[in-house]
C-alpha cells in the first residue's frame, strides 16, 4: 500500500503548499477538508515562506555571479603577476637590474623560482609587493620594468580587491536569506503536517485507495514502495531493487 511522504526539500514543500492553497481557494468552505483556522494559516504561511525561498534563490544568483567574477580577476591578476616577476627575473639575468633589486620586492637576491600564487592569500600578498616593491626600486634610480607596467599590476590588484569584497557582501547576503528560510522550515513543516492529517481524518470514511485520491488534491504526497502497484492518477513506483550478485563459487 502507498504510505505517506511529508516533503524533504523547499521545492517540495513549496509544491504541497501551493497544491492544498489552490484547493482550497476553489473549494467551498463546507466542503473543505482543513479547518477555518489551518486555511488562515495556509495563507498566511504559505507567501511568506515562498517569498523567502525566492529570495534565497535570488541571493544565490548574485554569490554565483560575483563568485565567478571573481574567480575570473583572479586568474588576470595570476597571469599579471606572473609576467611582471618573470620580467624581472629576465631582466637580471640579462644583468640589466642587479639581483640585489628583489629585496625591493622581498625576494631572496638569489631566488629565480616565482612564488606560489595559486592561493588567495598568496596571490594578493605577491600582487601587492610587486606593486610596492617596483615603487621603492624606481625611487631608487631604476628604470621601471614595462612589460607589463606595475601599473596595470596595480589596476588589476584594485580590480580584484573590489570583486573581493562585492563577492563577499553577496554571500553574506545569501547566508542572511538562507537563515531566514531555515527559521521558518519547522512552522512550515508543522502546517503540512497538520494539513495532511487533517486532510486524511476528513476522508476517514472513504475507501483506501479514494482517500488517497482525493488527500492528493490537497497535496498530500503517497509514495509506492518498489514493485507495488500505483493509485490511478499516483506517482509511478520505483524500479525494484536488483538482488545482490552470488558470491563466487
Amino acid at each position: 500500500m502507498p504510505s505517506r511522504q511529508l516533503p524533504r526539500t523547499d521545492e517540495d514543500r513549496l509544491q504541497a503548499l501551493q497544491t492544498a492553497f489552490d484547493k482550497s481557494a476553489a473549494t467551498p468552505a463546507a466542503q473543505l477538508a482543513i479547518s477555518a483556522a489551518t486555511k488562515t494559516r495556509l495563507e498566511t504561511q504559505y507567501p511568506l515562506f515562498r517569498t523567502e525561498v525566492e529570495e534565497r534563490g535570488t541571493a544565490l544568483a548574485g554569490q554565483t555571479t560575483a563568485t565567478e567574477a571573481q574567480v575570473a580577476q583572479a586568474s588576470r591578476l595570476r597571469t599579471w603577476t606572473s609576467h611582471f616577476l618573470q620580467t624581472l627575473n629576465m631582466a637580471i639575468e640579462r644583468e640589466a637590474i642587479p639581483a640585489g633589486a628583489r629585496a625591493f620586492y622581498q625576494l631572496d637576491a638569489s631566488q629565480t623560482v616565482l612564488p606560489r600564487l595559486s592561493a588567495e592569500a598568496d596571490l594578493v600578498l605577491w600582487a601587492g609587493r610587486a606593486v610596492s616593491g617596483e615603487a621603492l626600486r624606481v625611487a631608487a634610480g631604476g628604470a621601471p620594468i614595462l612589460f607589463p607596467p606595475v601599473s596595470e599590476v596595480a589596476a588589476e590588484l584594485t580590480q580584484y580587491q573590489t570583486l573581493r569584497s562585492a563577492q563577499s557582501s553577496k554571500k553574506d547576503a545569501y547566508q542572511n536569506e538562507a537563515a531566514d528560510v531555515d527559521a521558518l522550515r519547522g512552522t512550515i513543516d508543522e502546517l503540512i503536517l497538520d494539513i495532511w492529517d487533517e486532510v486524511e481524518f476528513h476522508f476517514r470514511r472513504e475507501s483506501a485507495s479514494s482517500l488517497r485520491s482525493k488527500a492528493r488534491e490537497y497535496g498530500v504526497f503517497y509514495a509506492s514502495r518498489p514493485g507495488e502497484t500505483p493509485d490511478p492518477g499516483g506517482p509511478p513506483a520505483p524500479p525494484p531493487s536488483s538482488p545482490p550478485a552470488s558470491p563466487p563459487a
